[in-house]
């Protein structure tokens, strides 16, 4: 992906050089690569694996290998800007539905995911894993 945000770059970045254009660019990138990494986070933090399995074989699809068929797809068209923007969506609707999800089965989840992130904290802190 960082590659093909430095062909973008490239693009973009021929005089005149048009600020806004870069400043979207830049955001949709940021978009694309945070979805990814949180679509990872969240699914191996969800304890119910079924909702998992349903919410990324429904549309818009967010397993790996999706995301990069359409990475694969777009370089070889050229249209790395439609790889971005289906990578940012895709990834960020999966996210929103997971938390919907979650937050209709009263707040189990939430607790497993806010605790997931203190317990590697005190675990540091301490130096010793926490049970």
């Amino acid at each position: 992906m960082a590659a093909m945000f430095y062909q973008v770059l490239l693009r973009i970045l021929t005089p005149p050089v048009d600020t806004l254009q870069l400043i979207i660019h830049t955001l949709l990138f940021s978009l694309a690569a945070l979805g990814s990494t949180y679509v990872s986070y969240i699914s191996n933090v969800i304890e119910n694996k079924e909702l998992v399995a349903r919410l990324r074989n429904s549309f818009p699809w967010t397993t790996r290998d999706v995301r990069l068929t359409v990475l694969a797809i777009a370089t070889a068209l050229g249209f790395y800007e439609a790889g971005f923007m289906y990578i940012a969506f895709a990834s960020w609707i999966f996210i929103v539905r997971a938390m919907i999800s979650l937050w209709g089965e009263g707040g189990k989840a939430w607790k497993a995911i806010l605790l997931a992130k203190t317990q590697v904290v005190r675990a540091q802190a301490t130096g010793k894993a926490i049970d």
